[in-house]
């Protein structure tokens, strides 16, 4: 374990090294299909790779310090103001660690025939899945913003941390806005009436409220703020626009991880 730990500390450092040097890693490099096929080929490359390969990272102390190291990342990054997490170079250099380690965990385990270890394996499994699409699928989200006043058709939306515009599949035309408040004026709701109309110019009305986002077609759609100043009399709304095209893979893991804790528990903790 010492020999990989200092190749993996020496991975790392490598990492801070490129973030001081080229800033953030690049994620629009591992968009579809790219990270797809990453995917196939971390685990195939885990469940073929060599006896040496498997042996040197397959063990619970290799994972306890992978997963201490990611935590020592978070804690640190966490008091650094404006810093993106997970497209930091040593955050991705640990990730990928950790997934290599979780997919060997796997692979090893389904090789111990007549080991009753379902559990074992639908935790492991579900955490690896989900881990896929939170990491290397969060480079295909895509995070919008967008200010439409009342009576207005918007079809532009702003990505805040590229600074890209970019143009939705549908237009968004804001009706009416409102907000409800509780007998002591405090804020109950903020709703936006709008009307969506897609590229064949089939338009529906739907009602956003704050914490109740709108699912439509493949976005999801949320009431973000409006004109704190004017309150009430906002005559304008900003909604938030959310495509997540792995967020069903990343529920499938947590549907098969909690499928193995449910399991485990039913075993009285076995796994």
């Amino acid at each position: 374990m010492k020999r990989e730990g200092i190749f993996v500390m020496g991975a790392v450092i490598v990492g801070v090294v490129l973030q001081i040097v080229s800033g953030p890693f690049p994620m629009e490099l591992i968009k579809f299909p790219v990270n797809f096929i990453l995917a196939l080929v971390l685990l195939i490359l885990s469940v073929k790779g060599g006896k040496v390969f498997r042996k040197s990272v397959h063990s619970l102390k290799f994972s306890v310090f992978l997963i201490l190291l990611l935590t020592v990342q978070v804690l640190i990054m966490g008091f650094m103001p404006d810093d993106r997490i997970k497209d930091s170079w040593p955050f991705v250099i640990t990730y990928f660690f950790i997934l290599v380690d979780l997919a060997i965990v796997i692979s090893e385990r389904l090789k111990k025939k007549g080991r009753n270890s379902s559990s074992f394996l639908l935790i492991h499994a579900g955490l690896l899945i989900l881990l896929i699409a939170a990491g290397l699928g969060s480079s295909d989200k895509i995070q919008l913003f967008l200010k439409v006043n009342e009576g207005e058709s918007v079809r532009n939306g702003y990505d805040r941390l590229t600074g890209k515009t970019y143009r939705l599949p549908f237009e968004i035309t804001l009706e009416d806005f409102s907000i409800e408040y509780y007998p002591d004026r405090s804020i109950k709701s903020y709703n936006s009436l709008v009307t969506l109309k897609n590229s064949g110019n089939k338009a529906k009305k739907w009602n956003i409220r704050v914490n109740h986002p709108l699912k439509y077609r493949s976005w999801w759609i949320y009431q973000y703020s409006y004109d704190l100043d004017k309150g009430v009399d906002s005559k304008y709304a900003v909604l938030q626009l959310v495509r997540d095209p792995w967020l069903i893979l990343a529920w499938v893991g947590i549907s098969i991880f909690f499928a193995g804790a449910v399991t485990m528990f039913w075993k009285g903790g076995r796994p």
